[in-house]
């Protein structure tokens, strides 16, 4: 049944509790290209800049260190060219700006990526290519499913939102599986949340714990 509200605070820990009890795993994705890369030399250019390499995004990696990055980066003609270093439009300063916070979003991204699977690889129990059409590359990744144990639930409740689970800071789309099938599905950097609710027991206690459902009544997901 889909979510509409935030799932944050005490709302977002009591349903870590409760999936904690219920379910056997938990899955995250990390997708090989979430960001829009229309100026990819520019990360080239980027890393090999004194106060920008990989170490110094990982160090200071922040909102601010991000607009720093814009300012120094904008008028930079090894990353783009003429064309739009001349166009003083809203469109194509916006694509300027997106280019260089991207690039550096995917350096800590994949940092991030790392030190994850790096920490709970003695949890992984699966590792799955998502293959996709061509016309959905975004969407490319991998699928990893950790056993959900004590462990994982202390490292998920440092995060205070379901949706918070998210690139470039977190890895993405925080799911939890009971058996063989998921119970909870999200795509986190959309707002989306389905909870496959097993009986109207289940659903009223969501309820009042703080979820709120587009739809009142109990659906079966079997339906």
């Amino acid at each position: 049944m889909l979510v509409k509200n935030e799932i944050n605070g005490k709302t977002f820990e009591k349903l870590i509790d409760y999936a904690y009890d219920k379910c056997d795993y938990v899955s995250f994705k990390y997708y090989f290209e979430p960001f829009d890369f229309s100026f990819r030399k520019g990360m080239d250019v980027i890393l090999s800049t004194p106060g920008f390499t990989k170490d110094d995004i990982i160090k200071n990696f922040s909102d601010s260190y991000l607009d720093k990055a814009y300012e120094y980066f904008k008028d930079n003609d090894k990353i783009f060219d003429e064309t739009y270093l001349n166009d003083d439009s809203d469109i194509a300063e916006f694509r300027r700006l997106l280019a260089i916070k991207n690039s550096i979003n995917m350096v800590f991204y994949n940092h991030v990526k790392e030190v994850f699977i790096e920490k709970f690889k003695h949890n992984l129990v699966s590792e799955q290519l998502i293959d996709v059409k061509e016309e959905d590359l975004f969407d490319r990744g991998i699928l990893y499913i950790f056993k959900f144990n004590e462990e994982m639930k202390k490292e998920i409740l440092t995060n205070k939102s379901l949706y918070d689970w998210c690139q470039p800071k977190y890895l993405d789309d925080i799911a939890f599986i009971k058996g063989n099938d998921y119970w909870l599905y999200s795509i986190t950097s959309r707002e989306y949340c389905d909870i496959l609710c097993e009986n109207e027991k289940e659903l009223e206690y969501l309820k009042t714990i703080g979820i709120e459902f587009k739809k009142d009544k109990f659906v079966s997901h079997n339906k």
